[in-house]
């Protein structure tokens, strides 16, 4: 069963601080981020996060409403409703 923190890995890797870190570099940006260039910024600022994991954080933060997907481009979502 999957575990949103694992606790048998670092904690660095885990979905939430992923995210953070995902959201840090979209709020840095004054234009939304296509996928390819967002998972550019985010492979070239944290090389050993992997594919899987940084999908698995963009589904989470859509999950939580806090990113907007707009066919290929990716911002942060201000709407607090």
């Amino acid at each position: 069963m999957y575990k949103l923190i694992e606790t048998s890995e670092k904690l660095e890797f885990s979905l939430p601080l992923i995210g953070a870190n995902i959201l840090a570099i979209l709020f840095k940006s004054k234009e939304p981020l296509t996928v390819y260039d967002l998972l550019d910024k985010v492979y070239k600022s944290n090389p050993n996060y992997g594919d899987n994991r940084v999908m698995q954080a963009l589904v989470f933060l859509y999950s939580l409403s806090a990113i907007n997907l707009n066919g290929i481009y990716i911002k942060v979502n201000n709407d607090n409703s």
